[in-house]
């Protein structure tokens, strides 16, 4: 009966936790010199009588829930101690396991391996390149090469680099990006967007693991670690003819794909506030202000969005705000009023390459889309007495999108 419940979620998510922590209890008991094979059987008896404890008793299955959620906790906070000069703001369980495999790339030899980063625009892939290039502990410097829309001799003249005489107006020697990053890391965006041609010249270079400069004599060695990203869907585009198959499996041994943001639903409340915090300049400059928050309506708001242009376009929207709320010398919390009416009609926020994430209809209904139309009315019930808070109730908003309307009621009697 007890093994019954194997199949339901709950088990399965505490069965996965609990084997995260018994293998590293086990490498911790492996490198002791006391080790013995007798001591790997008495910690697999008592995992498996705490899990068959944790099934049958409610409290115990909390107990050993948050412990096992501590221990990950923990090993992601471990991970991030290898990237330091990366923040990736998520709580969500598959950006958890990127970072606790990032976090061992120190352990391996980097050199001579491709690893390509997938995700939509916006998702942050050079954030995550960058935590690649830091955890790698790479002897070099992190270098950006975006291959974007390039006349294929500037394309090799830019990466691989050129001779003098190379071709007309080559009047000196030309280090490309590849020799620039040395034995760092070479952070190559939108791959996707290669022609056919500068697409077999890529496969060259990751195949023998050498360049050639434009007009040289002869090649180099690649000797940095190298780092590819696309929000483009290769395997289809292998499909319409329009990439590599050959290509792609050369740079897909080491794949990682990034959630959106409509994925992860609950990393957009802690990323709204790390912006806010990261463009409120004025309390940079006064820590003793008082910190901008935001109203609950206004987080569900967000949450309802789909964010096509995920990680990228909620800063902006953050750093509009922030910047409107300095001009105005305004720090009360942000609310359905400071939202766009409709964010997702905006052709700018249309995605053509994801589609599926335009479904998204608005924030909030309209700027104040339950009040009546009629200011008069919300006059009339201030003046019999109703507070904020009990209007807010009527109409089913935010106290303080109440006093907002109000306030814009007042500014508009005084002009």
């Amino acid at each position: 009966m007890v093994w019954a419940n194997f199949t339901k979620d709950y088990v399965q998510d505490l069965l996965k936790k609990l084997s995260e922590k018994f293998i590293d209890e086990y490498i911790a008991l492996s490198e002791r010199t006391d080790f013995t094979f007798s001591a790997v059987w008495e910690l697999k008896e008592k995992y498996l009588s705490d899990l068959k404890k944790a099934i049958e008793s409610r409290p115990e299955r909390r107990k050993l829930k948050q412990d096992a959620n501590e221990h990950h906790r923990s090993r992601v906070r471990e991970a991030e101690k290898c990237f330091p000069g990366v923040e990736i703001i998520s709580c969500d369980p598959k950006i958890d396991e990127l970072k606790i495999w990032i976090s061992k790339l120190s352990k391996v030899d980097t050199n001579r391996k491709a690893f390509l980063i997938l995700g939509e625009r916006g998702t942050g892939k050079g954030v995550f390149a960058k935590a690649f290039h830091e955890a790698s502990r790479r002897n070099g410097k992190l270098k950006k090469f975006d291959c974007g829309d390039r006349e294929d001799t500037l394309f090799k003249s830019a990466l691989f680099g050129h001779a003098k005489g190379a071709f007309t107006g080559a009047d000196r020697i030309h280090k490309g990006a590849l020799e620039e990053a040395g034995e760092g890391t070479i952070f190559i965006d939108e791959i996707g967007n290669l022609s056919m041609s500068l697409q077999a010249a890529m496969l060259g270079f990751l195949q023998d693991w050498e360049f050639q400069p434009l007009g040289a004599p002869g090649s180099k060695p690649v000797k940095a670690m190298v780092v590819l990203a696309t929000n483009m869907d290769l395997e289809a585009e292998i499909e319409n003819g329009k990439f590599r198959a050959d290509l792609y499996d050369r740079i897909s041994s080491f794949k990682h794909k990034i959630p959106p943001l409509r994925n992860r639903r609950n990393d957009i409340p802690l990323l709204f506030h790390h912006f806010i915090k990261k463009h409120d300049e004025q309390r940079h400059k006064d820590p003793s202000l008082e910190e901008i928050t935001a109203t609950s309506d206004c987080i569900n708001a967000l949450k309802d969005f789909d964010w096509p242009g995920n990680v990228r376009q909620l800063e902006g929207l953050v750093a509009k705000i922030i910047m409107t709320r300095t001009m105005n010398e305004d720090r009360s919390p942000i609310d359905l009023s400071d939202l766009p009416d409709l964010l997702s009609s905006d052709s700018k926020s249309k995605d053509p390459v994801h589609p599926e994430s335009n479904k998204s209809t608005s924030i909030g209904k309209s700027k104040y889309g339950h009040f009546p139309k009629d200011d008069a009315i919300l006059i009339q019930h201030k003046q019999d007495g109703m507070t904020n808070k009990a209007i807010a109730e009527k109409y089913k908003v935010d106290p303080a999108t109440v006093s907002r309307k109000l306030s814009e009621i007042n500014k508009k009697a005084q002009n």
